[in-house]
């Protein structure tokens, strides 16, 4: 997908910010956002995962940290809907 139709996804949830995106060719490949109690990584696909970085610098809070797999523990709550 592209930076814009992520952009807009993730506005429509709400109360998320994006924290970063890594890019190739102009398509997201992953983004990382964060709500005020979850950092959240999404795939190219727009699915959610919540992943754990210990310490988090933007709210200060501490959290655990999630060693499902590669990506973190999933969290189909903040799919992004594309269109």
């Amino acid at each position: 997908m592209r930076v814009k139709d992520f952009e807009q996804a993730i506005d429509a949830l709400g109360g998320v910010t994006i924290d970063g995106m890594n890019l190739r060719g102009g398509h997201v490949r992953m983004c990382l956002a964060h709500t005020k109690s979850e950092l959240l990584k999404f795939d190219s696909f727009g699915r959610a995962f919540a992943v754990g970085l210990g310490h988090c610098p933007v709210s200060g809070e501490d959290h655990e940290v999630y060693d499902e797999d590669e990506y973190g523990l999933r969290m189909p709550e903040y799919d992004l809907q594309f269109g």
